[in-house]
């Protein structure tokens, strides 16, 4: 996989983040002892998992070290996840108005086909953070999180959440200091440049949601991936950011991707030890869910592979010669019209 390009950014918002892993059928694990600020609860909507929180929230410049600490840790079990529970990052907007969670959501519709593409299918159009709807007015939004009804505590707060890409419940709060937004959209993930990219960026559109002339540039670009680099890099360049554009860039990439031919040869190395289940093959050979799956079907259609159960492995004839020429494979699989 082609290294991810780190992004650089400033902010003093707190961020807090709650990534939920399901193993499925598989066996779930977790660290004996959890990195520092990082917290295993129970979640009802997994089945076989966790919910891992960081807790307390930590300001953004301060934020790469502990994720950093904790998918070291996590990569070290070696935990197999499935599609199931998402990974929410709520930001400080202890200074937003009620126009500023307007513009928000405003901003995040305008490219949610974009945003959609930088994450697995699984959380597009899910019923736990479906997108707003795009005639959306300030109005709606203000009487659909009750924010004109101030509460007591974050704990109050959440009795208005709703189901949104991004859930503004917790700007009730009567004590400012308290009052965030939350990104519900992100995908499950224990790879560090997945999680901290997604902080960064969602901490950035928070930021970019007060700034009226970056707005309007927003508002009049085109929905699609160019339209969102340019108003990220007019931000990045007016915060003296960089790497946000190239992260988003890197992350289209990969989760639009194609499998290559070296794809392909680790493949069949990998399947000559047995048949793999889905998550074992992404976890081998380090590329993301939906590349997984792309490579198993794809190598599935040339007759490279076939299925046992829920598991793949190699055609006999396939075994026999598997470290042999792959392009003759290609060849052969497109003359026999597979």
């Amino acid at each position: 996989m082609q290294e991810a390009p780190l992004p650089v950014y400033e902010s003093p918002r707190l961020v807090g983040l709650e990534l939920e892993y399901d193993s499925g059928n598989a066996q779930f694990r977790q660290p004996t002892t959890m990195p520092l600020n990082w917290v295993s609860k129970h979640d009802g909507s997994l089945r076989n998992g966790r919910e891992f929180v960081l807790e307390p929230a930590v300001s953004y410049n301060n934020l790469m070290p502990y994720v950093q600490r904790f998918t070291e840790e996590f990569d070290q079990i070696k935990i197999g996840l499935t599609t199931r529970g998402g990974f929410h990052v709520h930001v400080q907007s202890h200074d937003y108005t009620h126009d500023d969670a307007f513009n928000l959501a405003k901003l995040y519709t305008h490219f949610q086909p974009v945003i959609d593409s930088l994450l697995g299918q699984s959380r597009v159009n899910n019923r736990y953070c479906p997108p707003f709807p795009t005639d959306l007015t300030k109005e709606q939004l203000v009487t659909e999180f009750n924010l004109n009804e101030p509460a007591e505590n974050r704990e109050r707060a959440k009795w208005s959440r709703v189901y949104r890409v991004i859930n503004f419940a917790m700007m009730r709060c009567s004590n400012a200091e308290h009052r965030s937004v939350e990104f519900r959209q992100g995908s499950s993930s224990k790879r560090f440049a997945n999680i901290y990219g997604w902080s960064t960026f969602v901490t950035a559109l928070t930021d970019m949601a007060r700034d009226p002339g970056l707005m309007i540039l927003a508002t009049h670009s085109p929905k699609n991936l160019s339209g969102l680099l340019e108003v990220v890099n007019q931000w990045q360049l007016a915060r003296c950011g960089h790497n946000i554009v190239e992260w988003i860039k890197w992350r289209h990439e990969i989760m639009n991707g194609q499998p290559t031919d070296d794809m392909t040869s680790r493949l069949v190395t990998l399947l000559q030890s047995g048949p793999q289940g889905l998550f074992s093959v992404s976890t081998s050979l380090d590329i993301n869910y939906p590349m997984a799956k792309k490579l198993l079907t794809e190598a599935h259609q040339r007759g490279i592979i076939t299925t046992q159960g829920n598991r793949y492995k190699l055609c006999r004839v396939i075994d026999e010669v598997a470290l042999e020429d792959l392009s003759l494979l290609r060849e052969a699989a497109i003359a026999s019209g597979r």
